[in-house]
């Protein structure tokens, strides 16, 4: 008996002799993996820029509201009403691009950014829209790595019109048959949101920031379409829950403005952002991704 308790005790002593070994060497590979393996962060900001006019005082805002998020990493921007070069030296930024061709245009979407810029690629309407871009895609070199970071302006919702002051005008039953439709009709935006997905693909881009005014809500069919193969920062907690288009006469105000990002990102922390100049609150993120 006496012989068993000692074997027991030894057996023990051994256990807890080996787990602390690898407590140690898990305290000495954590430290180690930080040094050769550093977290990346960058910070990310959309915003439909557009209000129905141009006012010079508009942009400036616009502009102030960026260095007030800390100069992001990455800006897409809907309604630039600039060329490549005008955004370059307006916000200050060593990249800018937009559309396919760089031409001004009240839709084309663009992306601004210190990284590299290796390749641009527009994604143009269909129909009606002929001669713009529905998004703008850029593959950069963020730390050595490429990533493809699309500025998307998905078409309006034509059913609205704008009265006072661009607010949307809209009433229960014509809001009613718009969410009927965004959740279960193939829409404009539902063909667009796979012509750039199809394109992301052919891309061969794995690491992907996709962000914009997509002018239809969350649980929409274009959506869905979008979280199948993305994250969306905001998930659905109660910041989800926040509107992002501010000018619909309506008390509940939807979220049409998102940022997605592959599955190589984190999101460390998103929100909407409760200033803007225009009729659309930006989003912001912050992604990080770790080393192997």
């Amino acid at each position: 008996m006496e012989n068993r308790k000692a074997w027991t005790g030894a057996a023990r002593g051994r256990a807890l002799f080996r787990l602390s070994g690898v407590l140690a060497l898990v305290l000495l590979l954590v430290p180690l993996r930080a040094t050769l393996y550093p977290d990346m962060t960058i910070k990310i900001v959309t915003m439909n820029c557009g209000d129905g006019n141009s006012e010079t005082s508009a942009y400036e805002a616009v502009r102030e509201i960026l260095r007030g998020q800390g100069r992001p990493d990455i800006v897409f921007l809907q309604e630039p009403r600039m060329t490549a070069g005008e955004m370059r030296r307006f916000y200050g930024y060593g990249n800018a691009v937009v559309g396919a061709s760089g031409e001004p245009a009240y839709w084309s979407p663009a992306v601004l950014t210190d990284y590299p810029v290796r390749k641009v690629w527009g994604v143009p309407f269909d129909g009606t829209f002929e001669g713009r871009d529905v998004a703008t895609c850029a593959l950069l070199e963020i730390e050595g790595e490429p990533c493809l970071a699309c500025s998307v302006h998905l078409e309006h919702v034509a059913a609205f019109q704008r009265g006072a002051d661009q607010v949307v005008e809209t009433d229960f039953v014509r809001l009613f048959r718009l969410i009927w439709g965004e959740l279960f009709r193939e829409t404009h935006r539902t063909a667009s949101i796979r012509r750039i997905l199809a394109l992301i693909r052919e891309s061969g881009a794995s690491s992907v920031i996709l962000g914009g005014d997509f002018n239809t809500i969350g649980p929409s069919r274009t959506i869905r379409a979008v979280r199948e193969e993305y994250e969306d920062t905001l998930g659905y907690g109660l910041e989800a829950l926040g509107g992002t288009f501010r000018k619909i006469d309506f008390p509940i105000k939807p979220r049409i403005d998102f940022i997605f990002h592959s599955r190589d990102w984190r999101c460390r922390e998103s929100s909407i952002l409760g200033a803007s100049p225009g009729d659309h609150y930006p989003v912001r993120a912050v992604l990080y991704r770790t080393g192997p």
